[in-house]
Order: structure tokens, then sequence, then C-alpha cells
């Protein structure tokens, strides 16, 4: 999914399917770039770069979502057509907290839209991500791996794993 979304973010950032909506274009980057930023930070739980895909499509894509949003007149133009106004990040955007953590220097000295931390269509706060991922802590002891996945937790230490499934509320 995320080549296939790395080939069709052009040069310039923008999403050709998108730019095609005319009048609504940056509101459809905005919620286009939601679930591939989503996305990325899962792979991330893999180790893997899903950013860098592309030369960095995924970056030019918040990037030129980020100017569309502070500017519409920059999608006046890509469009060819103007863009509804007012231009707002309706239903939130924890996209933008997820990009933010992970890249604050992408984001410093740049308007930022006032969004909430999540968006119902990509299931809430996905702030919450950033405990899910996968992450590593060196020790005395050596490498202890604690992976988070559908209410069961496992760390693995190297001697052998211990997994303590979560009760859901």
């Amino acid at each position: 999914i995320m080549a296939d979304a790395a080939r069709d973010i052009a040069a310039d950032g923008t999403l050709p399917m998108e730019i095609a909506r005319g009048g609504r274009a940056v509101h459809y980057h905005a919620f286009a770039v939601m679930p591939l930023v989503v996305l990325a930070e899962l792979g991330r739980a893999r180790n893997e770069d899903w950013y860098a895909l592309g030369d960095g499509a995924l970056h030019r894509l918040v990037d030129v979502t980020l100017r569309g949003l502070a500017d519409p007149a920059l999608f006046d133009r890509l469009a060819q057509v103007a863009q509804q106004r007012p231009v707002t990040h309706v239903g939130g955007a924890g996209w933008l907290q997820l990009y933010g953590a992970r890249f604050p220097e992408r984001l410093r000295n740049r308007p930022l839209p006032d969004t909430k931390p999540g968006h119902r269509g990509i299931g809430g706060d996905v702030t919450v991500l950033n405990c899910v991922a996968a992450t590593q802590v060196r020790t005395g002891a050596g490498d202890v791996t604690v992976e988070v996945e559908s209410g069961e937790v496992t760390i693995g230490t190297g001697a052998g794993d211990i997994r303590v499934t979560v009760p859901r509320g």
C-alpha cells in the first residue's frame, strides 16, 4: 500500500487524483495524508522507513498539504480552481501529532492548523500509536524488546519471552 501511495505522490507533493477534485483538492489532500502517516508509523514498528519511499514522497505530501492549509491560494493554482473556503481541517488530524513527534524539525517555524489528536476515520486518537510501536531498551543485561499488539504485551529478553495479556475494559 505504501509503495503504491509513494508512487502516486507527484514530485511537487500533490496527489493527482486529489488535485482532480477541483475546489476541494486541499481538503482531500488533508484527508489522504492522514492514513498514510498512520501507516508509516506502523511500519516504524517493523523497522521499516516508509517515509523514505519514493525519495521522501510522504514528506513532500505533508509539506504541500500543510502549505495549502496555511495558504489555500497554493491549491487554487495547483488545481486551477478556487478552493472552497474556509479551508479547515474538519474532524482532526492525529497524523500531525504523530508526524510532529517523529519529525519536529520539519514542523518548526511554520504555521500549523489547530487540530484535535485524532479522527473517527482512523479510529480516534492516533497518538496512542506512539505507545504501541515496538520499542527497544538497552539495559545492563542486554537488549529488552517490548511489543504491544492487540492487547498482548510481549517482552523479549534474549533468554526467553514473557507474554502478558491485557484484558480489555
